[in-house]
């Protein structure tokens, strides 16, 4: 059964050095800004892949099947998508000299005077008539002035010789009022004038080649008159959740029967996904039959750039998905990474197909680790850095064993818990900033199969494994950020 998910919807790595002044008190553990991911030692686990290893072959993968294909969109329908060409202006802006406020067009000499002869204030000028925002710029007569709306235009040749008093400068109240016969002006201030072009020249770059479009960039683009924008085509990406045991989601309300499992991984990718700002996604369920499986994989690569499949990538009797992908050279094999041991990596026909393991803890760790930055390099974006912030642990985390332990994490910034940067000794600016706690899912074990502890989490922090002693209340982390 296939489903479509017809539902539209970023990080530059920060890293911050553990203050100094803990250093001495606080037991450390890290990630490193290098790489994918802080280097990991198998610890016992010969012929695994390590984290970053199976990193560097998804990255390499992705970009061998990275979209190439650009169409034209019209700017107003292109959240979400990037740019495949640099944006520049087509229009100044503003587009013309303007009113800054509400208020009365004056000429300077009518109000300032001279530096030999000002002009005394108050001063009652004639009302010569209206000029609101959508109309055409008019002059203003000497010794008299004109009623203007803000973001109405302005002469180019009267820009040196006039400006806007602000309508709260003069005895007409603000509002909707009928154009009056004269004005009295109480105070005279700036300008109040927008110039043609203070934001942005023809010409001018808006935005680069890769930048996602968002909803500040479509504003400008139209402001800038650049209506249609080439885009590169959106990755369309195929989810696979396969098992006899499994059951779609609507098919669960009348109960489960013994065996069964609701699909928790098709779901939850779909949602990370449209999250990320893809949403071209389809969402597939197979059974553990191998012609079923295989037909699925063969339907979906006609139409999709990624297919993601979860479960049935151990040595199972029934594992399905290594079965067949190992007849055509897919890889399978294990990563020393818990939760998130089995992975698979290869193509198929056109696709680029990433297995994941069947429990949703693992499938949520290796979306975040793997998949969702070769997605980035597909969509013709490169590699990009991870966003890394220091947190406090503010609580015991589980171990490991002997594997590396991807920790997932839920941040809190009480004001009255994490550590207090920059105002120990050590501290070069002496300005205090909160450091987050981090809070593992699960303090009890890291369980690849506690979903129920999957709500709410906002990173991901690399545990070394043991013997290594495991991180303790108080102890400074390194977080991957998998949320915002």
């Amino acid at each position: 059964m296939l489903e479509k998910l017809n539902r539209p919807d970023e990080p530059e790595r920060e890293e911050h050095p553990m203050n100094q002044a803990h250093a001495d008190q606080a037991h450390t553990h890290h990630t490193h800004a290098d790489g994918c991911c802080p280097p990991t030692h198998p610890h016992g686990a010969q012929g695994y892949r390590s984290i970053e290893e199976h990193y560097a072959q998804t990255i390499a993968l992705a970009e061998q099947c990275k979209i190439t294909d650009t169409a034209l969109a019209s700017a107003p329908e292109a959240a979400g998508l990037y740019l495949a060409e640099d944006v520049h202006a087509r229009l100044p802006i503003p587009p013309w000299n303007n009113s800054a406020m509400d208020g009365f067009l004056v000429r300077r000499e009518d109000v300032l005077g001279s530096k030999q002869s000002p002009v005394a204030l108050p001063i009652t000028l004639p009302v010569a008539g209206d000029v609101p925002a959508g109309h055409a710029a008019r002059a203003v007569p000497p010794g008299h002035a004109v009623r203007i709306m803000t973001g109405a235009p302005i002469r180019e040749q009267d820009l040196d010789h006039v400006l806007v008093i602000p309508v709260e400068f003069t005895n007409i109240p603000a509002g909707p009022h009928p154009l009056p016969t004269e004005v009295t002006i109480h105070q005279v201030g700036g300008a109040a004038i927008r110039p043609r072009g203070a934001n942005i020249q023809v010409g001018d770059l808006i935005a680069q080649a890769g930048s996602r479009v968002d909803a500040g960039l479509i504003a400008a683009f139209i402001s800038a008159g650049t209506v249609d924008i080439s885009v590169r085509r959106p990755a369309s990406i195929a989810i696979v959740s396969s098992g006899d045991e499994l059951l779609d989601p609507a098919a669960i309300r009348g109960g489960l029967a013994e065996g069964m499992i609701p699909d928790s991984n098709g779901p939850m990718l779909a949602a990370l996904l449209r999250q990320a700002g893809y949403s071209q996604v389809t969402v597939a369920y197979t059974s553990d039959e191998p012609e079923e499986f295989s037909r699925t994989l063969d339907e979906l690569s006609q139409q999709h750039d990624m297919i993601i499949t979860t479960g049935g990538v151990s040595a199972g009797a029934f594992d399905v998905t290594r079965q067949v992908g190992e007849e055509k050279d897919v890889w399978f094999g294990p990563v020393n990474m818990k939760p998130g041991k089995p992975q698979g990596l290869g193509r198929w026909n056109k696709a680029m197909l990433v297995c994941l393991p069947g429990n949703p803890v693992a499938v949520w760790v290796s979306f975040h680790m793997f998949v969702r930055p070769a997605l980035d390099v597909l969509q013709g974006l490169g590699a990009q850095p991870r966003r890394v912030i220091p947190a406090v642990a503010g609580a015991r985390f589980p171990s490991s064993g002997d594997r590396t332990g991807a920790m997932p994490v839920r941040l809190e910034f009480a004001e009255s818990q994490g550590l207090k940067r920059g105002s120990e000794r050590g501290s070069e600016r002496g300005a205090e900033q909160l450091c987050p706690v981090a809070l593992p899912y699960s303090e009890s074990q890291l369980g690849s199969h506690f979903v129920g502890s999957l709500g709410n989490l906002d990173g991901i922090v690399i545990v070394e494994a043991d013997p290594s002693p495991s991180v303790q209340p108080g102890d400074i982390v390194s977080v991957i950020v998998t949320s915002g």
